[in-house]
């Protein structure tokens, strides 16, 4: 993939309008006609993108020109060309002043926000002390909590049962 979605900022601090953005990031070295190209989110609003991006460049849109509004809770971010995905990434749980930033093909939650550059890591952080996020693992992460919701509900109902049938 030549783009990609690098960051993400979902919950600034402050209003949520007046900060967030999608960042892409083209990774390769020619530029890119953006052509084509467009952001959309789970809801089905999207914003056309426009003009170029350069090798090796990034790209900012913010939510003041895309109208993209990113839930915080629960969200799917796309980079599509011609209706096929390019590239997305999924959010969820988003804390305030957080962004979903790209380190190679995982992402991490970070308040070291680059909008417009790319992550620098100091080397004091380390995989013990950053949050790597890929979708299949927060598929997992998802789905495990579930069923221990669900599990959790039957042994307390089970529990409530056996009491109530000896009373």
């Amino acid at each position: 993939m030549s783009l990609v979605i690098n960051e993400v900022l979902a919950n600034p601090v402050g209003k949520d309008t007046e900060g967030e953005f999608i960042e892409i990031y083209n990774n390769s070295k020619d530029s890119i006609f953006l052509t084509g190209y467009y952001l959309a989110d789970e809801s089905g609003k999207t914003f056309n993108l426009k003009g170029e991006i350069e090798g090796l460049e990034y790209k900012v849109f913010y939510y003041k020109d895309t109208g993209i509004n990113i839930n915080n809770n629960e969200e799917i971010i796309y980079l599509k060309k011609g209706g096929e995905v390019v590239d997305e990434v999924v959010l969820s749980g988003v804390l305030e002043g957080m962004s979903l930033a790209r380190v190679g093909e995982n992402f991490i939650f970070t308040n070291n926000i680059t909008e417009g550059a790319g992550l620098i890591m100091s080397e004091e952080k380390t995989l013990d002390n950053i949050n790597l996020i890929d979708n299949a693992s927060l598929n997992s992460v998802v789905i495990t909590g579930v069923l221990i919701s669900i599990i959790f509900g039957f042994v307390v109902w089970f529990l409530y049962r056996i009491l109530t049938l000896y009373e």
